[in-house]
Parts: C-alpha cells; structure tokens; sequence
C-alpha cells in the first residue's frame, strides 16, 4: 500500500508593496534665485530718469545704476538670474547720467543768458560799447550845478545810456549830488550827454563819472 501524499506547509502571508527610494531635490547654491544686484540697478536706473533734472541728483543715481548693472550683469552668469534687469538698469542708468549732463549744461547756458539780458537792460555799459569824454563842470550864482560831455557808440548796435555822475565839495571831496544823464546814442555816432543839479548852498565843486550803464539795449 502506497504512502499517503505530504502536503506543502502554508506559505508565508504576503506583505505590503514596497516603493522605490527616491532621493530627495538638490538644493540650490547661492541662497536663492533672486539678483539684488540686478534688481538695485533696474531701480536706480528709473530713479536716474525721475531725478535728471535735479542737479546732480539723477546723474549719481545714473552712475550707480550703471555700476549695480555691471554688477548685476557679472552675477548672472553665474545664477542665470536677472540678465534683463541689470542690461535695463545699465540703460537706464548711462540715459539718466546724459539727461542730467544735457540739463546741466542747459541751465549753465540759461543762466548766462539771463545775466546778460538783465545786464543790458540795467547793469554796467561794458567799456568797449562806448568811449566817453567829459566836458565841463560849472556852478552859477543860484547854485545850478552843469556837468557835460560827449558819448561815443561803438557797439556796433543802437545803444542807450544812462550816465551815473558825482558832485563833490572842491576843498573837502565830500559828495554833494549824484546826478545822472539819459542819452539814446544811434550805432557808430557820438552823442552829447548833460547832467545839471541844484546846490542850496553854492560853493566850489569838482564833477566826475561814477558808472556809465545800459538802459534796456536789445
């Protein structure tokens, strides 16, 4: 008689599914993607364009912006971050540091020709416009004081002066009087100027020009 069959022993119970191991992400270098560099140029670029006219306030912001995109730009190379706002600062920057130059020389330019505008119309005759020469110096009886004398017009342009005079005491050069003259004196010509004065008590005077200036030349 055949022995009886053996029977296999139970198998173990199965287990959970198992999961590959994935590694965790590399973390990025550099604390970060962002460029402060790139950044400080791109807004002190705009600053530089807000601030031109300000003296030499737009043409510093200009210069550092400049200086912050070179930075900025050196920096993205090596993060590949913020190309654009540092190339944009720089832009920007070189923009703002020729606007405030332009606006510099500008007002210079400005402001010169205003001098001279308002020099013509009241301040000193340069001495080259005019050659002068005084005449006499009389005092009457009553204490009329005359002062005159000759203006020659050698601006090459239609001129009027007014002429600034000095009346002082003969004996002690004390100032008694400051008369002046108006004369309108065509270019090329020589004109004749007279100044008069009243003294209440007449003595002996000495006449002279103090200033010869223009009077609203064009």
């Amino acid at each position: 008689m055949p022995p009886p069959a053996m029977t296999p022993p139970p198998s173990a119970p199965a287990g959970p599914p198992t999961t590959p191991y994935v590694p965790p992400p590399p973390v990025a270098s550099g604390g970060g993607t962002s460029n402060g560099m790139a950044i400080a140029a791109l807004v002190l670029g705009i600053v530089s364009l807000v601030l031109f006219f300000a003296c030499g306030a737009g043409i510093l912001a200009g210069v550092l912006a400049a200086v912050f995109g070179f930075l900025g730009l050196s920096k993205a190379k090596q993060s590949g971050q913020g190309r654009g706002m540092s190339l944009a600062g720089l832009i920007l920057g070189l923009i703002g540091i020729i606007g405030g130059i332009l606006f510099l020389v500008l007002v210079t330019i400005g402001i010169n020709n205003a001098d001279h505008t308002l020099n013509d119309i009241g301040g000193v005759a340069d001495s080259s416009d005019y050659e002068l020469k005084t005449g006499d110096c009389q005092v009457d009886r009553y204490g009329e004081v005359t002062f005159d004398g000759t203006i020659q017009n050698t601006a090459g342009r239609d001129m009027n002066f007014t002429i600034e005079g000095q009346i002082r005491e003969a004996g002690s050069g004390n100032l008694l009087e400051s008369p002046s003259a108006y004369v309108q004196v065509p270019e090329g010509q020589t004109a004749k100027w007279t100044m008069t004065t009243f003294l209440s008590d007449p003595t002996d005077v000495t006449c002279e020009v103090n200033s010869v200036n223009n009077f609203f030349n064009n």
